[in-house]
């Protein structure tokens, strides 16, 4: 059974209904692994500033959520196109995936 990276968890935790593609993308994208990791790297930060009182704890809770938002958005994003290769462009190229998955039924 393969072991899955802890950086594809907070990826998951955000995405629970999408969690069979979140899956599949982790596994056959090194383009995908790096963003799922800055997901979580972000998620920490923004943690640890929202439990910080220094002065500058408001600024960088801030720049970190707009940051998480904008990772979200990317995976999101990714996982669209990656289940739906043909409609917003090729994404499979761009993340390096030689076979993307066929349109599901009902797609």
């Amino acid at each position: 059974m393969p072991v899955i990276q802890t950086s594809v968890f907070a990826v998951l935790k955000q995405f629970p209904d999408r969690k069979d593609t979140v899956k599949q993308l982790f596994r056959e994208s090194e383009t995908f692994q790096s963003v799922c990791e800055d997901y979580r790297r972000c998620a920490a930060a923004l943690r640890r500033w929202s439990d910080s009182a220094s002065e500058e704890a408001p600024a960088r809770r801030e720049e970190y959520a707009a940051l998480l938002q904008d990772l979200e958005a990317e995976i999101s994003q990714c996982l669209d196109e990656f289940r739906y290769p043909y409609k917003k462009g090729n994404i499979s190229i761009r993340l390096g995936i030689a076979n993307p998955p066929p349109f599901a039924k009902g797609d």
